[in-house]
């Protein structure tokens, strides 16, 4: 709870300053939330590894006698790359489309003054206030 009033005081700039998801509360590591939360954050490990490892293979030199093989690795490294991002890509979409989802289901029980329906589709999380 303290740590939860402590985010709730940073304002402005203070909270800007310290970067994204820094106002998050933890998950709980049994909810959907962080399960997505964490395939999201292995596949960017992943591909920043990736990243990484194409810039190591952009310094080394080519075998001249083999311009196939080197290529071929570029190639590969870059395929990967690629495999992930659109893995990544495709979760943020697929957690617009909930969000999107989860505020015409509550925004249609507002409007027909449906208290319960509202309850049912508000996300009960640490994360959420």
């Amino acid at each position: 709870e303290s740590q939860f009033k402590e985010l709730l005081s940073r304002k402005g700039k203070e909270l800007s300053r310290l970067g994204p998801g820094i106002a998050t509360l933890p998950l709980d590591p049994s909810s959907d939330e962080y399960q997505s939360e964490n395939e999201l954050a292995q596949k960017e490990l992943a591909l920043q590894k990736v990243i990484d490892e194409a810039k190591i293979a952009g310094k080394e030199e080519w075998d001249e006698g083999d311009l196939e093989k080197s290529s071929l690795k570029q190639s590969e490294i870059l395929s990967r790359a690629s495999q992930l991002q659109s893995e990544i890509n495709a979760l943020h979409v697929d957690d617009c489309g909930s969000v999107l989802l989860a505020n015409l289901a509550f925004y249609e029980a507002f409007s027909m003054q449906d208290a319960e329906g509202m309850r049912e589709v508000w996300w009960s999380s640490p994360s959420v206030v």
